[in-house]
């Protein structure tokens, strides 16, 4: 993506450092939804269940990491607010979520996944608008592993008696938080 010099076009894309190199991105506007809707279900859980502990933010706040990098994650959850600083957060969150879109898919999967699991984040989900999905991944001994994957139903699945399709989940950090597909993807 060319880097513009425009002031009106800055704030219309994300710049992101990984590794030393410059990333922008420009979300679409299913992707935003996608992210609010994400962000809406986890600030409703938390005023809910009386957790003044944790707080969570829609891809608005950077992440500093000790090699320099910094990144934007698309929802993050953080619950040790003492490492929140006037430019960013600089400890490890509990849970990232990405959003998968043409821009990132790459990095999304691979070297962010990679970041968050050498950090630390114990709970790290890829959202897959075009399948309408979601893969969540738990931190077992320093690795992730693929805890599940699960879609929005679709009224027109045919899907043998079989297969065991799951249109909702418990997030690991907060167990008691029912994640449901139809919530994320609204539209």
């Amino acid at each position: 993506m060319e880097k513009t010099n425009r002031l009106e076009d800055k704030f219309l894309y994300k710049k992101e450092t990984i590794d030393g190199k410059v990333i922008y991105t420009q979300p679409r506007t299913e992707h935003s939804d996608i992210v609010i809707s994400i962000y809406d279900i986890f600030k409703e859980y938390f005023r809910i269940s009386g957790n003044t502990k944790c707080l969570v933010y829609p891809d608005n706040l950077f992440l500093y990491l000790k090699n320099g990098s910094k990144l934007i994650p698309d929802v993050m959850v953080i619950c040790d607010v003492s490492k929140k600083t006037k430019r960013g957060f600089e400890g490890v969150p509990e849970l990232v979520v990405e959003v998968l879109s043409r821009t990132t898919y790459d990095y999304d999967l691979t070297r962010k996944k990679e970041i968050y699991e050498e950090l630390g984040v114990k709970e790290y989900w890829i959202v897959d608008p075009s399948f309408k999905g979601v893969s969540k991944y738990i931190l077992e001994d320093g690795k992730y592993s693929l805890n599940g994957v699960f879609f929005k139903k679709d009224e027109e699945d045919d899907v043998d008696e079989n297969v065991d399709l799951k249109y909702s989940f418990n997030t690991f950090v907060f167990p008691d938080l029912e994640i449901r597909l139809d919530e994320v993807f609204k539209q």
